[in-house]
């Protein structure tokens, strides 16, 4: 192509000179969009399909974030609108050349109209195309989403509960069976409770049944407070406050009957049933470690690898001669982002019998980033000897959390 001069006439036909018409243009075009131009661009299209768009930014410097306002209450609608958000960030940066952001994940985040979060997405370049092939199953599979919806709150406190009632129960057979044996039921449980029971059995059942471990899983969650209570010295090895106990499983009492009449769940509500729950598994699983379903340890699992595979594209290169190669300021970089890291895990709350190697996870992440820091601050007074075993503890932290993941996180758990 022949090189057009400043001087000369615009090959628009505007009659004006090159210089007065289309250069300014010409040179966007061929060095790229700029950020602000990418994001003015994608509000007026997702505007245009009727989104209240709210805010877009580009977070770690490789994924888009749609904010907006959702339209609908339940989780199905609102994933819907999630949807569209991400495959329209799909189709956009798959089909403009003239985009620089190198892009590797799509996000959005839908908000109810009172400003408060409903869900979260976040997807890979990789999973978002499958929306572009009307993979929606597969697309949902291969995102990663957090709720708040009242809908997920109430479907979560329900699983909650009832894993602490069957936990509970669990506990009771097995503690009081080998306290009692076989005739604890008649023996442990007092009267008003036993009777109430056998006489909900029979009327479900249809036949009489005096089995403790049978008619134990008939009883409500207060019942099960009594039991526990008035056979205190058999349990006190395992929850070490009765009136803490007690008042524990009378506050999880109330939840209960808001879940069970489908209100609205307060987010103390949610703070509290998360507190309970934990503090309760962790007792009741030094005891029955079964206790804990399989599926929120595999629920973990898999969060926990998600949040991982982002730490290891985190990881800093350094050169033989112990120079950072991407620079202090990229270095600084990567330790917000395991900063990042390291508040995701936090938020997490992992099955009882997972805890200490969630602990030692963060243990692990927070290696990493000291040593990062640390290699900063030798590198700045250029203490050749220093930054040498800077690295190696560098090395060496970074290996133990490469290990750690193949442990944990690549095989089941």
């Amino acid at each position: 192509m022949t090189k057009i001069g400043r001087n000369s006439m615009c090959p628009c036909g505007s009659g004006k000179k090159y210089k007065r018409c289309c250069l300014n243009h010409d040179g966007q075009a061929r060095s790229g969009l700029t950020l602000a131009n990418t994001i003015d661009a994608i509000t007026f299209g997702l505007r245009h399909q009727g989104m209240q768009v709210t805010a877009i930014r580009l977070v770690n410097n490789d994924t888009f974030l749609v904010e907006f306002v959702a339209e609908h209450t339940s989780s199905i609608d609102i994933k819907s609108e999630l949807a569209t958000a991400i495959a329209f960030l799909n189709g956009y940066f798959r089909d403009n050349d003239l985009v620089t952001v190198s892009v590797k994940n799509y996000a959005a985040q839908a908000f109810a109209t009172d400003g408060k979060p409903l869900i979260h997405a976040i997807s890979s370049v990789t999973a978002a195309e499958h929306l572009s092939n009307g993979r929606s199953i597969e697309w949902l599979q291969g995102t990663m989403f957090q709720e708040h919806t009242q809908e997920f709150r109430l479907g979560l406190a329900k699983r909650r509960i009832a894993e602490l009632e069957n936990g509970l129960r669990s506990l009771i057979r097995s503690v009081l069976n080998a306290a009692v044996g076989r005739d604890w039921w008649m023996q442990c449980v007092g009267n008003k409770v036993r009777q109430q029971t056998e006489t909900m059995y029979e009327r479900q059942e249809g036949i009489e049944c005096s089995n403790g471990d049978t008619l134990v899983d008939f009883t409500f969650l207060l019942d099960l407070r009594r039991i526990i209570v008035s056979n205190w010295n058999r349990f006190s090895h395992v929850f070490p406050d009765q009136t803490r106990f007690s008042d524990r499983l009378e506050l999880l009492n109330q939840i209960r009957r808001r879940e069970a009449h489908n209100r609205e769940l307060s987010d103390q509500d949610v703070e509290d049933l998360d507190a309970i729950y934990s503090e309760l598994m962790i007792s009741i699983a030094q005891v029955i470690p079964g206790a804990t379903s399989r599926f929120l340890l595999e629920n973990w699992r898999n969060r926990l690898s998600e949040i991982f595979e982002a730490a290891t594209e985190a990881q800093v290169v350094y050169e033989s001669d112990g120079s950072i190669t991407s620079g202090i300021q990229a270095v600084c970089q990567q330790i917000g982002r395991f900063e990042d890291i390291e508040t995701q895990v936090s938020s997490l709350v992992p099955p009882p019998p997972m805890q200490s190697i969630h602990d030692e996870l963060l243990k692990h992440l927070s290696g990493v980033r000291t040593a990062m820091m640390e290699m900063i601050e030798v590198d700045s007074i250029r203490d050749a000897a220093r930054l040498s075993d800077a690295q190696l503890r560098f090395e060496s932290a970074n290996s133990e959390l490469l290990a750690f993941r193949e442990k944990y996180l690549m095989t089941v758990l």
